[in-house]
């Protein structure tokens, strides 16, 4: 995998220079919130792609209203379930622009969250990935944790060096340091997302991606909370059988071990990184003290 350098605009003619990627099944109980803090950003140069994973619930008639409303939504309805991995993937690949973005159904985004976050790509030509502070809201939208310590405290990562100029600093921090991985729904160069692998069908492949691009580049974190991660009982990060992650993620398809996936897919990632030598066996390092420290950091991994 090549480091990303900036390069000349990589978009089509006429193609929006922000693509958002909103995989939803059985959405209907917050989709249109969702897709209300999306049209209601005050950046407006990008399309929003709908992947509905063959919904049984009223989700088609959601997508399909605000589809008609608005012409920067494109809706794609799958023949029939294939899996969070395979819907999140084929937003990534309809999407055009030269920046994108995956949101959750369940998500809210504050009105300038793309605004800022490509202020911050533009302003950093060698970083990857840009987001900003979240806050947790609960199944009402009530706030139940924020950056500044107020709250639910275990719901959030602790603040990481991510825009380290050294990989193997931001390996160690993403590796070893984040649990929650919200930093898959940051702004992302999408030739350097293309790179990756993308999602695959084991539960955890989103820290896979994220281990991928930050051995590419650094990601710019804005200082406003700009992004409100949704927790209620029938959110993805609430499932801890493995049948149910297999359901969700593969569409119950069976996997091996995710564990062994993962680390698989750390060690792909440090493999095909341009990078020193020296910097390798540093990665190297901090995947074998992962491994060492698998009790302490096995969620979400463990199969």
């Amino acid at each position: 995998m090549m480091m990303w350098e900036a390069k000349d605009n990589p978009r089509g003619a006429g193609a929006p220079r922000v693509s958002i990627g909103l995989p939803v099944y059985n959405g209907q109980a917050y989709l249109a919130t969702a897709m209300d803090s999306l049209l209601a950003q005050t950046y407006r140069d990008f399309e929003l792609i709908v992947c509905d994973n063959a919904s049984t619930d009223g989700t088609e008639g959601i997508c399909r209203k605000y589809a008609k409303q608005d012409c920067r939504v494109r809706y794609v309805r799958q023949v029939h379930n294939v899996g969070a991995a395979g819907n999140f993937n084929r937003t990534a690949e309809l999407a055009r622009g030269e920046y994108f973005r995956w949101a959750a159904h369940d998500d809210v985004c504050g009105p300038t969250l793309l605004e800022r976050c490509v202020e911050a790509l533009d302003a950093n030509p060698q970083a990857v990935l840009a987001h900003g502070q979240v806050a947790i809201i609960d199944h009402a939208g009530q706030v139940i944790a924020t950056p500044d310590g107020n709250g639910m405290a275990n719901l959030l990562d602790p603040a990481r060096e991510m825009e380290s100029a050294d990989p193997a600093r931001r390996f160690y921090e993403l590796l070893l340091r984040t649990k929650w991985c919200f930093e898959i729904f940051g702004l992302i160069r999408k030739q350097v997302l293309m790179r990756t692998r993308l999602h695959e069908p084991f539960y955890g492949s989103d820290k896979v991606i994220l281990a991928t691009l930050c051995l590419s580049g650094a990601f710019v974190t804005v200082p406003q909370v700009l992004f409100y991660r949704r927790y209620h009982p029938d959110s993805s990060t609430s499932l801890k059988d493995s049948t149910q992650r297999n359901a969700w993620i593969g569409g119950g398809k069976s996997q091996k071990s995710a564990r062994l996936q993962c680390l698989g897919g750390y060690a792909r990632a440090i493999r095909e990184a341009d990078m020193p030598s020296w910097t390798r066996v540093r990665c190297l390092g901090v995947l074998g003290k992962y491994v060492g420290q698998f009790q302490k950091w096995r969620w979400p991994l463990a199969s």
